[in-house]
């Protein structure tokens, strides 16, 4: 169990600040378009990720008011995800680390294990 508790807000200043970095390089739709690749690609190992949305503003709906561990593992692999495809794909966009990008959020993302998860999920591949 995380010591931090897990809520919405978190996974939202997550996702904005990895949405805003891509999004001030490439544009909104650029990164539309990865983050909802990357969720479907872990979707199948990681079912929790249903538990996040990009609505049509581009911004994380987040259905669960008290996302769990489960919740949390499946948002760190979709978010290695995106970076990974990130990385591959736009060729020049030199990508700061996780910690770099969520330092204002960096005691709760420590405590709560995201970086962790973050960390162990870059071994995954994904179909």
């Amino acid at each position: 169990m995380p010591d931090t508790p897990l809520t919405p807000e978190l996974f939202q200043n997550v996702f904005s600040a990895l949405q805003a970095y891509v999004e001030s390089h490439y544009g909104a739709g650029e990164a539309a378009y990865f983050f909802q690749q990357s969720r479907e690609k872990v979707r199948p190992y990681f079912p929790h990720v249903d538990q996040f949305e990009m609505n049509e503003d581009g911004t994380l709906v987040v259905k669960e008011s008290a996302p769990d561990e489960r919740a949390l593992l499946a948002f760190a692999a979709w978010m290695q995800q995106f970076m990974k495809e990130i990385q591959q794909e736009i060729i020049g966009l030199p990508l700061p680390d996780i910690e770099t990008l969520t330092e204002d959020y960096k005691t709760a993302l420590e405590t709560s294990g995201f970086y962790e998860f973050f960390r162990q999920a870059e071994e995954l591949e994904f179909e």
